[in-house]
């Protein structure tokens, strides 16, 4: 299954989405960073504010995948956060104020770039990364490389092939076939024909350098 050609019909991935003030006080800055990320990244409200009761649209696009964590500031300097929040999946998304801490008690960087309590369950975007990953190692001959990449995600993997063996007939994916599977089946197998190309191709643009690789 790690080899089947997919259509050519692609899934977006939609991370637009609606951030509620619902707290008493205005928000001054908001944060979103992919969990792939290794800092917050700049303040997108720059000389904007949310005034309590108000609201405000953002939109990640779809190459950084599904799962971001987010951080605002109020006036009052405290902070709040949602971690690995699937923005795909999310259309509004409010913040109270009453799980907000101080500067202090806060790390200067994301949850995902290394806190120990943060620990996160890959996405469904970083599984079929990885299948496309082990495809190429299997095409290069390292089955050694490929089975490690395996291994590391083996029962998402195995989870998501066996719904295409189960509804598509040889595990032949025609493009009938792939719009009956389930949504997140859809997204593992865009992210996997992605990253097969994108490991294919001379620069290899986007996955290089191999530690971008979630497995």
């Amino acid at each position: 299954m790690l080899g089947a050609a997919l259509p050519q019909t692609s899934f977006a991935n939609n991370t637009a989405f609606i951030l509620v003030n619902k707290s008493s006080e205005p928000i001054y800055e908001v944060n979103i960073s992919s969990v792939q990320s290794k800092g917050w990244g700049k303040d997108l409200l720059g000389q904007n504010v949310i005034t309590s009761g108000s609201e405000r649209s953002f939109d990640m696009g779809s190459s950084s995948g599904c799962i971001f964590d987010i951080r605002v500031r109020f006036k009052s300097k405290k902070e709040e956060e949602r971690r690995g929040v699937d923005l795909c999946s999310t259309e509004r998304l409010a913040f109270s104020g009453l799980e907000a801490k101080n500067l202090s008690e806060r790390s200067a960087a994301p949850p995902s770039a290394g806190a120990p309590s943060a620990v996160r369950v890959p996405s469904v975007e970083d599984i079929g990364t990885c299948a496309g990953a082990v495809t190429i190692e299997f095409q290069k001959g390292d089955r050694e490389t490929a089975m490690k990449f395996y291994s590391a995600m083996k029962s998402q993997i195995d989870s998501h092939d066996s719904l295409v063996m189960k509804n598509c007939s040889g595990g032949r994916i025609t493009e009938t076939c792939f719009n009956s599977l389930p949504l997140e089946t859809r997204k593992f197998l865009n992210a996997r024909d992605a990253a097969i190309k994108d490991l294919n191709s001379p620069a290899q643009t986007g996955l290089a350098p191999e530690n971008r690789i979630p497995c």
